[in-house]
């Protein structure tokens, strides 16, 4: 018995399914870690290979609990969906735009030096100002002995940095 093609099409159509639900955020309509993690391995081999250099930010929105506290979880979710089309409307093609997790996003920036980054993050910052809300920073340069957890550990604790010191900036 040669299963029914059917089946196999719908299986197909759901494998697919499955594989898109688990790469997308639904809420934005961003990529979640799994593909970024992918694409900072392959850049990070570019750093060693090409000398390509990336660089990646880390952007938490500012009281973001109080936000939900205070306005309600829609309010939250359209903060989020906002901030998700600012920093997308900022960045090139090749470059990506990753719900991170809870309130965060991670910027991946390929073939992006340090300094044009925290020009770019500056920008993001101003606009998502305009938003009514605010977000901290941290920029992080990939380099020859980063690994992915490394990388994006240092754009993390640049970005504590900016909330200690008042939130609202930009720390590389």
């Amino acid at each position: 018995g040669q299963p029914d093609h059917h089946v196999v099409e719908a299986l197909d159509v759901h494998a697919n399914r499955v594989e898109k639900a688990g790469a997308i955020d639904h809420l934005t309509g961003l990529v979640n870690r799994r593909p970024v993690i992918q694409e900072m391995t392959a850049s990070l081999v570019a750093v060693v290979d090409d000398a390509y250099p990336s660089t990646v930010i880390m952007v938490d929105i500012d009281h973001f609990k109080q936000v939900n506290d205070t306005l309600g979880h829609a309010a939250g979710d359209d903060a989020l969906q906002r901030i998700a089309g600012v920093l997308s409307a900022l960045v090139r093609s090749d470059d990506t735009v990753c719900r991170w997790g809870g309130e965060e996003f991670l910027v991946v920036l390929r073939g992006t030096e340090r300094e044009a980054a925290t020009d770019l993050a500056d920008r993001m910052r101003a606009d998502i100002e305009r938003l009514g809300v605010t977000a901290s920073f941290g920029v992080a340069q990939a380099s020859e002995t980063s690994t992915v957890a490394e990388w994006v550990n240092r754009a993390d604790a640049a970005m504590y940095v900016a909330k200690r010191n008042g939130r609202n900036q930009v720390v590389v």
